[in-house]
């Protein structure tokens, strides 16, 4: 457990040690939970056939805080290259980052 924690945290890290010079935000629909805590992403559908290297996860959806990233939200989309996460976020599930 430890092992891939670490593991997901150094796939995140290098992830967030990219260049950034797109965002997807138009390009990009997202798969969310959102309860009275916040929202929580659980994946996206790439709306141009999983050409999204660079997305930005949004401050808020449905006016609520984006809270986490749920476990394998992001599991291997290999074509994801860097990833703005906002200030809102307090918990990134595991493997959320497997295979990036």
């Amino acid at each position: 457990m430890k092992l891939q924690i670490r593991r997901d945290l150094s796939v995140l890290v290098a992830l967030l040690a990219m260049s950034i010079n797109v965002t997807a935000a138009d390009k990009v629909t997202w798969s969310y939970t959102a309860n009275d805590a916040g929202v929580t992403i659980t994946g996206y559908t790439d709306l141009q056939g999983a050409t999204a290297t660079h997305i930005e996860i949004p401050q808020t959806i449905e006016e609520k805080n984006v809270i986490a990233i749920g476990a394998s939200a992001f599991k291997n989309k290999s074509q994801l290259k860097s990833v703005v996460l906002p200030a809102s976020l307090v918990t990134i599930g595991s493997e959320a980052f497997s295979g990036c």
